[in-house]
């Protein structure tokens, strides 16, 4: 009975947790989570070349002048709550077409947003650091920013400790994909097994009840 007790417990937490969170996105999708990779290629190549493959190209980057990270839609997410949107962005400043860029051209702090915001949704990121020599050590959500008089949610890359991240370089090409919160698919993982086996054992419960009730001699 105390075991019943306990896994009622768990399968109701885990029914009003997986509500919440799958809620949050505007009634019915997941939380979009950004990981960001930078660099995916050090090698310098021109902003006209990386634009041709469909990759975000930025001269300049600062909270008032983010680049844009494509995020899923409301109805995307209804559809696809499975989603990976990818984005490639690449950072070429002026000093690059004739190879004159100074440390001062780094970028230690790089600002995005995420296109197609969506009202109520709790949006994430982290920096990869699991590559080699990595640009940024840290990511964070830090509000909101008005995009063609839109408001979107921005974050911000940093490098925080010399000594794990270098910086975003001139000429690095980075990759940005948005899939659902990594909370969220784990609470769907570890919560819908729970509530299943609650029920099975609830029903196993009744069933032995019922057999007691129309056999008298297994009492």
């Amino acid at each position: 009975m105390r075991i019943h007790k306990m896994l009622a417990v768990v399968a109701g937490l885990a029914v009003a947790m997986l509500g919440t969170s799958v809620a949050r996105a505007d009634g019915g999708g997941l939380d979009p989570h950004a990981k960001i990779t930078v660099p995916t290629d050090p090698g310098y190549q021109s902003c006209q070349t990386v634009m041709a493959t469909g990759a975000e190209c930025f001269t300049t980057n600062d909270s008032e002048n983010p680049f844009e990270v494509n995020g899923p839609t409301a109805a995307q997410i209804a559809a696809n709550p499975d989603f990976d949107i990818i984005t490639n962005f690449f950072y070429e400043p002026d000093c690059g077409a004739n190879d004159s860029c100074a440390p001062k051209d780094t970028l230690q702090t790089l600002f995005f947003y995420f296109s197609n915001s969506i009202s109520g949704a709790i949006y994430g990121c982290d920096a990869d650091q699991s590559i080699a020599n990595p640009a940024f050590n840290s990511c964070a959500v830090t509000g909101m920013v008005s995009i063609d008089d839109v408001s979107e949610v921005e974050a911000e890359l940093s490098c925080t400790d010399s000594s794990k991240c270098t910086g975003m370089l001139p000429g690095f090409e980075g990759q940005a994909s948005v899939t659902p919160e990594p909370g969220t698919l784990l609470l769907l993982a570890t919560g819908l097994p729970l509530i299943g086996l609650y029920s099975w054992k609830r029903r196993k419960a009744l069933d032995l009840g019922r057999q007691n009730q129309t056999d008298p001699a297994a009492c």
